[in-house]
């Protein structure tokens, strides 16, 4: 029987500036939640995917991996950005994510505050291939002079441009944590929604596991922002509603618009993204006479150590010494790699 809903954001402790889930407390909780699957999307980093993962296969649950980051537009025009969720639905969409962390890093390492922790959308028209984007244009997720979620026609303009290009890989993100004026702002998204043919995808914005742990990430957030915990609402607009809800809760919060919690569902059967283990990958190193490295690698290491003429108690000691550590470099397979590194520190 399929769930009725999936948590699509979800930050751990791995997360820049936000988020206290510990990922094995995070798994242990949806397995007493009885949750099936759930995403991770770590604020500008992927840092706890692999460990997420892996410990998600343990636990039989199936993970979803993503981000959330800032994208921004014309460099000293608009001075415009808003939050975007990326999903990753394949090995595609995997290593297009990869690119573009990896380019907006680079990129963004002279930028202004403004545009720090944001990508620049060219990057995302040339690697979008196997993501699913959420659109987030509310009033604490957007920034800029021009205040983008209060021009309805200017969020318009933009999904308009971005669904010609992702076609039905773009979705409109809506939740309801007891911001001021959420209602009012999903109200003005589903009109716009309904009006271009855009589904809506709903999520909770989980930041902690329990209700209870809100001032404990309010601690965390001061810490970020070197702020006095008093003072942290001036920086941030967090609530105690964004922790990890259970299906009933969230079907209740949205039981006026169903479809919102049926295509978190779909979006997940969409994401299906497996991470292989990959054996280190290192350099051949050129070895004449037809010997294998760890062959080379012993000749080298044997006449070197005879070449100390040390007395017979501290040679046998040695070799000992010597065939235990060889053993070790041949069962890790790194013959190569001692090899490589040779070249320069010798």
């Amino acid at each position: 029987m399929d769930p009725k809903f999936i948590h699509l954001n979800v930050h751990s402790d791995y997360s820049i500036k936000d988020g206290i889930c510990k990922v094995d407390n995070l798994l242990k909780k949806c397995i007493e939640l009885k949750i099936k699957s759930i995403a991770l999307t770590d604020f500008y980093n992927l840092s706890a995917s692999i460990k997420f993962i892996n410990r998600s296969y343990y636990y039989g649950i199936k993970p979803i991996i993503g981000i959330d980051i800032y994208i921004h537009y014309e460099n000293n025009i608009y001075k415009e950005s808003h939050l975007l969720t990326l999903l990753v639905m394949n090995n595609i969409g995997y290593n297009n994510l990869l690119k573009l962390l990896s380019l907006s890093l680079i990129n963004n390492k002279y930028e202004s505050n403004l545009y720090k922790n944001s990508i620049y959308y060219k990057l995302i028209l040339k690697y979008n291939k196997g993501l699913i984007f959420l659109f987030s244009f509310d009033k604490f997720n957007c920034i800029g002079r021009h205040h983008i979620y209060k021009n309805i026609d200017l969020i318009k303009k933009i999904v308009i441009f971005w669904k010609k290009i992702l076609k039905d890989r773009i979705y409109l993100h809506i939740y309801r944590i007891l911001h001021l004026d959420e209602n009012y702002y999903i109200n003005k998204i589903i009109n716009l929604a309904y009006d271009l043919k855009v589904f809506i995808v709903a999520s909770n914005k989980v930041l902690f596991i329990n209700k209870d742990d809100f001032n404990i990430h309010n601690i965390r957030c001061s810490i970020y922002y070197n702020c006095n915990i008093k003072n942290i609402s001036s920086y941030v607009n967090y609530t105690e509603q964004q922790y990890l809800k259970n299906e009933n809760q969230m079907c209740n919060i949205f039981k006026d618009i169903p479809e919102v919690l049926y295509n978190s569902v779909q979006i997940s059967k969409r994401c299906n993204f497996i991470f292989k283990k990959k054996k280190i990958i290192l350099p051949n190193f050129n070895i004449k006479k037809h010997k294998t490295s760890l062959q080379y690698i012993k000749e080298l290491t044997y006449k070197n150590l005879y070449k100390k003429k040390l007395n017979k108690k501290l040679l046998k000691k040695y070799l000992l010494r010597l065939d235990k550590e060889l053993k070790i470099i041949d069962k890790i397979d790194l013959s190569n790699y001692f090899l490589v590194v040779m070249e320069f520190v010798i």
